[in-house]
C-alpha cells in the first residue's frame, strides 16, 4: 500500500476540533489504497480523550515526535498523569481589544517554537518510511511550514489542507497589523507556491484563494469539505429529557453567544411555551453575558445546560433531542462542524445562519435555515416540527455526501494525481 506522511500536530488523544479531520481520514482511506504515516504532537496542557484514542486503528503507523515535549507528555498520559485540562471559552471580543492581547501579532503562534524539533524529527520518520507524499493537517499554521521544508528537501509532493483559512480569513485579517498581514501573505505564498495541491474545506474558502492567488493556476485549488462518521460517535447512550428540545452542541462562545435564540426562546414564552414544555439545551459551557440576558429576558428557566459529552458518544446524544440548531459566525468561509455530526442523525435541523453554502447544505438535509433576525419564523418553525404539521422526510441519497468515506475518497484521488 502506497504512504504519506500525515503532519497533524492535532490528532487522539488531543480532542480539540482540529483532531478529528485527521482521525476520520486515517479511519477510512487506506480503502482507496494510501496508508498515513502520522506525525503528531502532544503537550501537557492539552486536553485529551482516551476514548476517542481508542477510536485510532491499532495498526496506524504513529510518530508523536512532532515536538520535543511530546514523548514525555504521551508517557504521562500513558501513565494517567497527564493534568486534566477543560477547555476555555472565548470571551466576548470587547474584552481583546488590547494591542498586546492580539494573537495575530505572531503569524504562527505559540507553535512557532515546535519547528526545529519538527522538522528534524519530520525527517528522522522520512528517511526510515517510503513516503510518495506530504499531507499537512492546518491549522497550526506552523505545521504548513514545516511540511514544505521536507517536502522541498525530500522532493515530494506537497498537499496542505487548510482546515481553517490563513491569509484571507476574514475573521482573523483585520486584526493583523500591516506589517504583519504582509509578512502572513509571504509566509503562506511560499507554501502554497511549492504545494501540489491546496484543500480548503468550504466552497467559499476556495473561491477567496483563488481570488488571492489569481496568477496561479485555479485547477491547484479544490475543497474537501468536512464530514461525519457515524460509527466513530455512536457510542453508549443517553436518556430523553420530559419535555421537548433545541439542542445546542458545543459552546456559546465568542462570536457565537446565542443572543438570537434567546429572542426566539422569548417569543415562544409568549406563545404560550413553558419549561415545562419546551427548553434549549447547550451541551457545553455558556458565556455569562448570554445568561445575564436569558435572565433579563426572562427565559432562564427554559435554558437547560448539561455537561459535554466525550465526542464518541454525540450520536445517541444528538438523537435523545427533538430538533438540532447549528449557528454561523460572521464568516462564510467556515461551516460549522457540528453540522456534519447532525447531518450523521437524520433529525431536523435549525440554522441561524447568512452563510449562503451552509444554508445550503442545511436544506439539503431537510433542515431550515434563518436570518439572525427572522425570530418569529423560527419560533414558527419549532412550533410546527413539534405539533407535527411538518414533518421531515429522509435525507434524499444524493445528498448524503459528507461522510468520511467519501471525503478519504477525494484525498486519495488527490494522491493518486500528485504521485
Amino acid at each position: 500500500m502506497k504512504r504519506f506522511l500525515y503532519i497533524t500536530p492535532y490528532f487522539p488523544p488531543n480532542n480539540r476540533v482540529g483532531a478529528l479531520r485527521p482521525l476520520k481520514f486515517s479511519r477510512h482511506i487506506r480503502k482507496f489504497g494510501w496508508e498515513p504515516v502520522i506525525f503528531c504532537d502532544l503537550k501537557l496542557k492539552d486536553s485529551v480523550d482516551g476514548d476517542l484514542l481508542g477510536q485510532v486503528p491499532g495498526d496506524l503507523h504513529i510518530h508523536r515526535t512532532y515536538s520535543r515535549g511530546a514523548p514525555a507528555a504521551w508517557e504521562a498520559f500513558h501513565n494517567g498523569t497527564l493534568p486534566v485540562r477543560k477547555q476555555k471559552i472565548s470571551g466576548p471580543a470587547r474584552t481583546r481589544n488590547h494591542f498586546w492581547n492580539n494573537p495575530e501579532l505572531i503569524p504562527y503562534g505559540e507553535h512557532l517554537v515546535d519547528i526545529p524539533a519538527a522538522i528534524r524529527n519530520g525527517r528522522k520518520i522520512l528517511k526510515n518510511s517510503d513516503c510518495r507524499a506530504i499531507v499537512v493537517n492546518i491549522d497550526p499554521h506552523a505545521a504548513a511550514h514545516v511540511g514544505n521544508v521536507l517536502a522541498r528537501e525530500f522532493g515530494l509532493p506537497l498537499i496542505p489542507d487548510f482546515r481553517d483559512p490563513w491569509s484571507v480569513c476574514v475573521l482573523r485579517r483585520p486584526m493583523r497589523p500591516a506589517p504583519i498581514r504582509k509578512l502572513v501573505d509571504r509566509l503562506e505564498r511560499t507554501i502554497i507556491a511549492n504545494s501540489a495541491c491546496t484543500i480548503l474545506n468550504t466552497n467559499t474558502a476556495l473561491g477567496h484563494y483563488r481570488q488571492h492567488y489569481s496568477d496561479l493556476d485555479p485547477v491547484r485549488f479544490t475543497c474537501i469539505k468536512n464530514f461525519g462518521d457515524r460509527d466513530l460517535i455512536n457510542h453508549g447512550e443517553a436518556d430523553r429529557l420530559p419535555f421537548r428540545s433545541l439542542l445546542f452542541m458545543g459552546n456559546l462562545r465568542r462570536f457565537i453567544d446565542g443572543f438570537e435564540v434567546l429572542d426566539v426562546l422569548a417569543e415562544l414564552k409568549k406563545r404560550g411555551a413553558t419549561s415545562g414544555s419546551f427548553r434549549l439545551v447547550i451541551s457545553g459551557q455558556v458565556l455569562p453575558e448570554t445568561l445575564e440576558r436569558a435572565t433579563a429576558l426572562g427565559v432562564d428557566d427554559m435554558i437547560h445546560q448539561v455537561d459535554p459529552v466525550p465526542y464518541t458518544r454525540v450520536y445517541p446524544l444528538m438523537m435523545s433531542y427533538d430538533i438540532l440548531l447549528v449557528i454561523a459566525h460572521n464568516s462564510a468561509q467556515r461551516i460549522p462542524a457540528k453540522f456534519y455530526d447532525y447531518a450523521t442523525t437524520g433529525k431536523p435541523i435549525m440554522a441561524v445562519s447568512e452563510n449562503a453554502e451552509l444554508n445550503e447544505m442545511v436544506e439539503q438535509c431537510n433542515g431550515r435555515s434563518f436570518r439572525f433576525d427572522a425570530v418569529g419564523h423560527m419560533a414558527d418553525y419549532i412550533e410546527s416540527l413539534l405539533n407535527g404539521s411538518i414533518r421531515p422526510g429522509p435525507v434524499p441519497s444524493e445528498h448524503q455526501q459528507y461522510t468520511a468515506e467519501n471525503g478519504s475518497r477525494a484525498l486519495a484521488k488527490i494522491l493518486d494525481n500528485v504521485t
